[in-house]
């Protein structure tokens, strides 16, 4: 009896002082367990302050600027990873507009028509620029800039 009571203080000793794991991790992205979005169904990505942070020190900043906000290339509901790869600074107009579309879409075969190898450049102006990243027949892709996201002029 004295061992059932024992092995029962131990338990609830281990679960009270969060030694039971919350998330695990696939590659370099965490996830919770038990948490999916609600949009698609996939696991929900733990955020990751030191990505977040990488990707704005490569952009030579500290914060993100006034008017602008970090967004995912693609989105972590639909698979995307948690790094600096997978992050662009967006206007909070253009981010509400782009997590607006991912929304309504609510499928995964719907990112095809959204870039996916743009890097997303901040200058000191405060403008968001980057490159087309439409594919091209010879496998590639397009390296026109653009202003404010999307595609170039002949690839829309």
């Amino acid at each position: 009896m004295n061992i059932k009571l024992l092995f029962l203080i131990i338990s609830i000793f281990i679960y009270s002082n969060g030694f039971c794991q919350e998330t695990y991790k696939s590659g370099n992205t965490e996830y919770y367990y038990n948490s999916t979005y609600k949009t698609t169904g996939k696991p929900k990505v733990k955020r990751n302050q030191s990505a977040r942070n990488k990707f704005l020190k490569s952009m030579g900043l500290n914060s993100v600027p006034d008017g602008y906000e970090v967004d995912h290339i693609k989105p972590l509901s639909e698979g995307g990873e948690d790094e600096a790869y997978n992050m662009q600074l967006l206007t909070k107009e253009q981010h509400r507009k782009k997590t607006a579309r991912e929304r309504s879409a609510n499928s995964n075969s719907t990112y095809q028509s959204y870039k996916y190898n743009s890097t997303s450049t901040f200058n000191t102006n405060y403008e968001v620029s980057s490159t087309c990243g439409a594919p091209k027949k010879n496998g590639g892709y397009c390296t026109r800039k653009v202003k404010g996201g999307g595609y170039c002029h002949q690839h829309r």
